[in-house]
């Protein structure tokens, strides 16, 4: 526990300079015994601690640790104002993603379809927050609104939940004006 204090996990993910994402070792550990062992750590520090559970299998994730010795109120402030920040790993962000969407916090919903239409963001990870917005809300209107900005493999996505929710007219519709749009910019271009 001494070294706890000589970890900021809030900044244990980082971009180095060549663009790529690493974690501090000794957070890692840290973070691998702190779970093992269950051990009790300040407040600050363990909500710290959700900027940094950055594993994707179950086993792993350190949210069920963490929401057992946090309130559930203080969870959320934390993972909100965490949004607001920025979250480096996309890791951090789905699991952010997915307590916010399972507990219907609407105020994440805004820094949810900004990070699917982000572009900066990993694909992958992008097709899962769609995935997890979808899964754990079913609210159809904030993903018309992403549609209307999506890329490629969002849009698709998309379009299939939407004709999976028989909300094809809709489907149709959207698809008409692009293809309009899209004869309209060739018409100016050529």
């Amino acid at each position: 526990t001494a070294n706890v204090s000589k970890v900021d996990f809030k900044k244990a993910i980082f971009v180095d300079a060549q663009g790529s994402t690493r974690i501090v070792t000794k957070a890692k550990y840290i973070w691998y015994f702190s779970k093992k062992f269950n051990i009790d750590y300040p407040k600050e520090v363990l909500l710290d601690m959700l900027s940094f559970d950055v594993f994707d299998n179950q086993e792993d994730s350190g949210l069920e640790y963490l929401a057992s010795k946090l309130e559930h109120k203080d969870i959320v402030k934390r993972m909100l104002e965490n949004l607001s920040e920025g979250i480096v790993s996309d890791r951090v962000l789905i699991h952010h993603f997915a307590y916010l969407t399972q507990n219907r916090i609407t105020h994440s919903y805004s820094y949810i379809q900004k990070e699917i239409n982000n572009s900066n963001r990993d694909e992958y990870f992008r097709l899962r927050f769609v995935d997890v917005f979808y899964a754990n809300t079913g609210r159809v209107k904030e993903l018309k609104a992403i549609l209307k900005d999506a890329d490629k493999p969002i849009r698709r996505t998309i379009i299939d939940k939407l004709i999976t929710n028989n909300d094809k007219s809709y489907v149709v519709e959207f698809l008409q004006k692009q293809c309009v749009n899209t004869q309209i910019q060739k018409k100016w271009v050529m």
